[in-house]
């Protein structure tokens, strides 16, 4: 398998851990904007080439991108993306609910035209040389991705990008959350075993996020984790998130390089 990542906080000390990951590799970075995106790669580029760096753009006001998200704002996003780019630029989504519930309800009469933004820019963005990538919740069932279509935080399965269901076991300790876990997963391995190139779980959490009350992934987990994924076919797998990585995450992780 291919073994990628995610940094939400691209600090140094946080990229630094790239001297941890000596194979191929791609690294999704967050950033407001994509001149912050491309000083990142230029910066982090040259003393690791064997990385492939991806822009996880963050919106301001709602973080993430969903139909609830602000319609001016996403067609900021999309305007400043949306260039023909020389180098191939790996675009990862990030589909979520905001976090300020007031988005939730401002933007309510905006879903459906949001949703169309959305699609419109996945369905055209290989022809500008952007490779998409979501980042969404795992589901259980059929309806649950109805539902997540319904609200902008899932799309059709058509081949214009690539998704990644997060599924951060770390999350699922309790006897409740365990039994949902495992119906997650039964779920998930079904859609990563009918298309293993478009669709690639993410597993952890390893590091906390933006809410600072994730559980972190011990490592034999992740390594059952990652065991998961290769039996269920997954071609490739992203990590959350770099700045958590250690030299016993790694130790797990070789064994399963490709």
């Amino acid at each position: 398998m291919r073994v990628n990542f995610f940094e939400e906080f691209p600090t140094a000390e946080n990229m630094r851990k790239l001297d941890l990951v000596d194979w191929p590799s791609t690294l999704f970075v967050a950033a407001h904007s994509f001149a912050e995106f491309e000083n990142i790669r230029k910066t982090y580029g040259k003393p690791y080439p064997h990385i492939v760096f991806g822009w996880w753009p963050l919106i301001r006001g709602a973080y993430w991108i969903s139909g609830f998200t602000d319609s001016k704002r996403l067609k900021g996003l999309f305007a400043e993306a949306g260039t023909s780019h020389t180098q191939p630029l790996p675009l990862l989504l990030d589909l979520e609910l905001p976090r300020d519930l007031r988005a939730w309800f401002g933007n309510l009469p905006h879903v459906s035209g949001n949703k169309k933004l959305i699609w419109r820019f996945i369905e055209h963005a290989s022809e500008l040389n952007i490779h998409i990538y979501t980042a969404e919740h795992p589901v259980t069932a059929d309806f649950f991705l109805f539902l997540e279509l319904a609200v902008g935080i899932t799309f059709p399965f058509s081949g214009n990008h690539v998704r990644i269901p997060m599924v951060y076991t770390s999350l699922g300790w309790t006897a409740i959350r365990k039994r949902m876990w495992n119906s997650i997963m039964r779920f998930e391995a079904a859609l990563i075993n009918k298309d293993p190139e478009m669709t690639m779980p993410a597993l952890g959490t390893i590091a906390q996020g933006i809410w600072k009350n994730e559980p972190i992934l011990p490592p034999e987990q992740l390594g059952k984790d990652l065991s998961w994924a290769k039996e269920v076919g997954a071609e490739e797998v992203f990590i959350f998130r770099l700045g958590g990585l250690t030299e016993r995450y790694t130790a797990v992780i070789k064994p399963f390089l490709a």
